[in-house]
């Protein structure tokens, strides 16, 4: 696409004033964007009403469109739009797509799988540990992390595939201008090296709660899954979790502590028919036919445990369980698991959080 042709796009998708479902219409009937911003006194009778008209012709404007096109050019901010082949396949077979995004980096790889990890923006320990366990490992594997760029357990997911070295992609519920929220601003500056950052939103779009709800079809659209780490009963995680439905998606959630009201939402979401997640295993296990992955967690002790030590390590989770808890589940006796627990802490398997508590380390 030539220049002068992507001004076109840009202004018709960011800046003409359309609705979106006016804009999806004309499409439908064959019309391009720079027909449409040329349109005749005639024809903007004939397409427009009268309020959609007085929007449409104050904001035909090329001058303001440009302006965004500079700003983007000295800010490596690049556009895709959606009859381009670079656009992300799996977001165009949702419903009502974005007819453009603006892009910081990379966009993840359509023959990669990509899960969303989302949660809770005020997270606890658990749900903390949780997001950066299960995104440091699955992205070790080279699955592509996906979440929103908001606090909590959104910037942990973001956090623990940066560490491992591999991909995360965020989307932003404001312009791609806005670094928001400041909290996260050191990983917005890693993403846009190391992954990609993507708004559907204008420059200088301000964020507002309305915005959040809408961009979160496209964290689950852009997807093959989504995993809810820790949700209220009424979380904005939730509302993913609806359009990944919607879209055909795979919703996974962690397995919850019952007394937990931070698990009320995961508990939900398994009652309702969502897999419940207490390893990284339950997550790629279901699209083992369909991507290839890296070898499980390379280098890793978990590949060079014996029989007992394998037992025992896979009786433990993030939130530290007490020896007695380890006896009874792995079936052997006290002075074994003892043995094996000191054996699994040489291999720098596990951590003994204080004295007879154990837990995976990260």
């Amino acid at each position: 696409m030539k220049e002068e042709e992507r001004c076109y796009y840009h202004w018709f998708v960011f800046r003409s004033g359309i609705s979106e479902r006016k804009k999806r219409d004309f499409l439908l009937i064959g019309k391009n964007p720079e027909q449409i911003y040329h349109f005749s006194n005639a024809e903007c009778r004939h397409f427009f009403r009268e309020k959609e008209l007085l929007s449409f012709q104050k904001c035909r404007n090329m001058e303001a469109t440009k302006r965004d096109v500079d700003w983007m050019f000295r800010h490596h901010v690049w556009t895709v739009f959606w009859n381009e082949e670079r656009y992300p396949r799996k977001l165009k077979q949702i419903f009502q797509y974005p007819l453009g995004l603006c892009v910081k980096g990379k966009l993840p790889e359509d023959n990669k799988l990509s899960i969303a990890i989302v949660g809770s923006r005020e997270m606890s320990p658990y749900g903390q540990q949780a997001a950066s366990f299960f995104s440091q490992d699955l992205a070790r594997r080279g699955v592509q992390i996906i979440s929103g760029l908001a606090r909590g357990i959104d910037g942990c997911g973001h956090e623990g595939a940066l560490k491992a070295g591999g991909y995360t992609l965020g989307i932003l519920g404001c312009g791609i201008d806005f670094q928001y929220p400041k909290s996260n601003q050191h990983l917005y500056e890693q993403m846009e090296q190391r992954g990609g950052i993507l708004s559907e939103f204008p420059i200088g779009t301000v964020p507002k709660p309305y915005l959040f709800p809408i961009r979160n079809r496209i964290i689950s659209g852009i997807s093959d899954g989504i995993f809810v780490i820790e949700a209220k009963k009424r979380s904005g995680s939730l509302i993913t979790a609806g359009y990944a439905l919607e879209q055909n998606r795979d919703v996974f959630a962690l397995t919850a502590r019952y007394y937990d009201e931070m698990s009320y939402g995961c508990l939900n979401l398994i009652q309702q028919g969502a897999k419940p997640v207490y390893m990284t295993e339950n997550i790629t296990e279901e699209y083992e036919n369909h991507y290839e992955f890296y070898t499980k967690r390379t280098n890793s002790f978990k590949f060079s445990l014996d029989k007992k030590e394998k037992l025992v390590y896979d009786c433990l989770r993030l939130e530290p369980k007490h020896i007695d808890q380890v006896v009874r589940e792995s079936g052997l006796s006290v002075t074994e698991v003892l043995a094996v627990l000191t054996l699994l802490e040489l291999k720098q398997c596990i951590i003994q959080t204080q004295k007879n508590y154990y837990r995976i380390k990260e």
